[in-house]
């Protein structure tokens, strides 16, 4: 017989014994490990990457459920290098990020198995180096989504690694050809072809990367280590075997176990059970509550929605607690430590991990109570962050987007949080204020890079399916979406943005290990730090933590990691704000620990509050009070004498807070007529 037709029959013999239910348990699993051992004969690297991966992935979870965690861990690494070579020659980036999602799972296992298998310093970074090259990848990818080739890189050299990854791709679709195909080369000669292709093409990408460094970027354990020599680096990680928390501080990784945190125990406290076929959960339980809070949802059955949603969050970050974050403290705290960075992998990045908690003398005590934490991505996402933190230590200008017109349900207490970080930064011009009608999108992708903050408190909203899409809600139903950050917006220079603003530091559930969602696309555009809610929040409590962080971070002069977290301290200290749904949302993504710039000191504010504001932010401000908040109301257009009819949300507004022409610049007035 065909060796591909036969490879394939032992392959599947693997598969039926690998998910037979009758008989002996652990003689089905090694019976499956024989079979699927004899199909790596034929589904060899060089020959079918694909259908390699595939077995070396069902091996590592076999290998794993038998503790045999030395084998799990080389058909691991196999996995993991058959993924790596499929990406390189993935022709989009979708095709990347696909690849990418074939496996999620691996490098969690891999980490695992590396600890379990030997204690050593080298293994202990390798699994460091497992979680990280595979975490937020798309942050490189993003780049290749504004043009086909990287800007820097000369068409010569880009045409070169085109043609050599065209040249693999022709030559593994000839390999996967029946063998009677006429003109189909023989089984070794294609190996040793696609083996001389694969090495041309490495010597391709490495000369790409001499011009764009981040090209398919692939991180050392010395770039981890700097990233985590001032702060604790916390990867968190789920498996079918346990979980662990890997520790990188000044070189050293050490290893926490987490036995309670099994993919199992992540998945049902996240999505409900398997047999289950309603999404339940956590994120079941806030989808519920998310689709009541539509106007025609009867009284009685978002009031259920709610108490479920609050039920669902107070047990989840309950068990947080036992199953990670509590070891994690303890560890920290024995260590002396009073901050760390959290790098969730896989589902755990959908959680508030700092809002995990257990009960002390009858009060709950939150994990924020005993460190301060912050997020990132990767470390290389957090070594960025703080470049951009040293390019902008200062933020001394402000982007105030508010209440767009327009844009959804009206935002009432919009215009005190407004007032409020006026006076702290200063009026117009140190505060250009997007409000209302000038909160379009032409003048927030003019205004953005030459701020060094920005503040968003509009609607915001996570498209889960599809996060590329995830969007803030701005003036005259448009929207600044991730899309428009990566393929629209120059780089930023800004030390900080804070998203006041529903789901927007939510990520896709698609592929969670890719972190992609606004906070990571704000990274990736340049900002330092960002501070955004996990879900839907509520305008009244986050105009409350909003004006406690700015006058924390902006009057005081801490650190904005810090600052968040006195902000919501304060919110939970007041009765009505109590429960973790009105506060714990919020996270700081990047670096929440550069140096501050200088607070402003009781004497300057009292002369920015005294100075007479301008005719234009005087407009601005009648404006944000009459705003209808209507989106079926008449539309509004100016008019240019070169380009005639301009509808409002495509006016610009930027710098001097009036009314341009987005085409030529030129000053334009609004027109009553919307005709011509």
């Amino acid at each position: 017989t065909m060796p591909v037709e036969w490879a394939q029959t032992v392959n599947n013999l693997a598969n039926a014994y690998r998910n037979r239910i009758r008989g002996d348990r652990a003689e089905n699993i090694e019976q499956a490990i024989r079979y699927y051992e004899q199909a790596l004969e034929v589904f060899t690297l060089e020959m079918f990457p694909d259908d390699h991966r595939r077995i070396q992935r069902s091996l590592a979870h076999l290998y794993a459920m038998r503790g045999a965690w030395t084998e799990a861990v080389v058909s691991a690494r196999a996995a993991l290098h058959a993924t790596d070579l499929l990406y390189r020659t993935a022709p989009t980036p979708e095709a990347r990020q696909a690849q990418l999602a074939e496996t999620q799972s691996m490098p969690a296992l891999l980490a695992y198995a590396l600890v379990r298998a030997a204690r050593q310093a080298r293994q202990s970074q390798e699994a460091v180096l497992a979680l990280e090259r595979y975490r937020a990848r798309w942050l490189a990818e993003a780049l290749a989504l504004r043009a086909e080739k990287p800007p820097a890189v000369p068409q010569k050299v880009w045409d070169v690694f085109e043609q050599r990854r065209e040249h693999v791709r022709e030559l593994e679709r000839e390999a996967r050809l029946p063998d009677e195909t006429p003109g189909k080369r023989d089984f070794l000669t294609l190996s040793a072809l696609l083996r001389e292709a694969r090495a041309q093409l490495d010597a391709a990408i490495e000369e790409v990367r001499r011009y764009d460094p981040t090209f398919m970027p692939e991180t050392s354990f010395s770039q981890v280590q700097a990233a985590s020599a001032d702060t604790p680096l916390v990867y968190l990680l789920a498996t079918p075997a346990g979980g662990l928390a890997l520790v990188v501080h000044r070189g050293q990784v050490q290893a926490v176990e987490l036995p309670e945190l099994t993919d199992k125990a992540v998945r049902e406290h996240i999505q409900g059970p398997d047999d289950d076929p309603q999404l339940g959960g956590y994120l079941g339980a806030y989808a519920r509550w998310r689709a009541s809070l539509h106007a025609h949802t009867p009284a009685e059955e978002r009031w259920k929605a709610r108490d479920a949603w609050f039920r669902a969050l107070d047990e989840t970050t309950r068990w947080l607690w036992d199953a990670a974050m509590g070891p994690v403290v303890a560890h920290l705290r024995g260590q002396g430590q009073t901050r760390a960075v959290l790098v969730p992998t896989g589902r755990l990045a959908l959680l508030p991990l700092h809002a995990a908690w257990r009960e002390e003398n009858g009060e709950r005590c939150y994990a924020l109570d005993d460190l301060t934490f912050t997020y990132a991505p990767s470390a290389t996402a957090l070594a960025h962050a703080r470049e951009a933190a040293r390019a902008a230590p200062a933020a001394t200008n402000l982007l105030a987007v508010v209440a767009p017109a327009r844009s959804g349900t009206p935002l009432p207490n919009a215009r005190v949080v407004y007032k409020e970080v006026a006076d702290l930064f200063g009026h117009h011009p140190a505060t250009f204020a997007a409000i209302g009608d000038a909160a379009t999108l032409s003048t927030v992708l003019n205004a953005l890079p030459e701020r060094d903050a920005h503040l968003f408190f509009c609607h915001g909203l996570n498209v889960w399916q599809d996060p590329l899409e995830s969007c803030l809600a701005l003036a005259y139903g448009k929207s600044l979406t991730l899309r428009h950050l990566l393929d629209e917006t120059p780089s930023l220079r800004s030390r900080l943005t804070f998203l006041a603003s529903c789901e927007t530091g939510a990520i896709g559930t698609e592929l969670p290990e890719e972190v992609i969602g606004l906070a990571a696309g704000f990274l990736q555009a340049g900002t330092a730090a960002v501070v955004a809610p996990l879900w839907v929040v509520y305008e009244a409590s986050t105009v409350e933590l909003t004006i406690h962080f700015f006058r924390f971070w902006k009057r005081d002069g801490l650190h904005p990691a810090e600052a968040l977290r006195r902000a919501q301290h304060a919110l939970r200290k007041s009765d009505r704000w109590a429960h973790p749904v009105y506060w714990a949302a919020f996270a700081l993504s990047g670096d929440g620990w550069a140096p501050s710039q200088e607070h402003i000191t009781k004497e300057v504010m009292m002369e920015e509050r005294e100075d007479k504001r301008s005719v234009e932010e005087r407009q601005l401000e009648r404006l944000l009070a009459d705003l209808q908040g209507d989106p079926d109301a008449e539309m509004v257009y100016y008019r240019c004498a070169e380009h005639g009819l301009i509808a409002a949300a495509d006016v610009n507004w930027h710098p001097d807070l009036k009314p341009k022409c987005p085409q030529c610049g030129a000053h334009v007035e609004r027109d009553a007529t919307g005709e011509g």
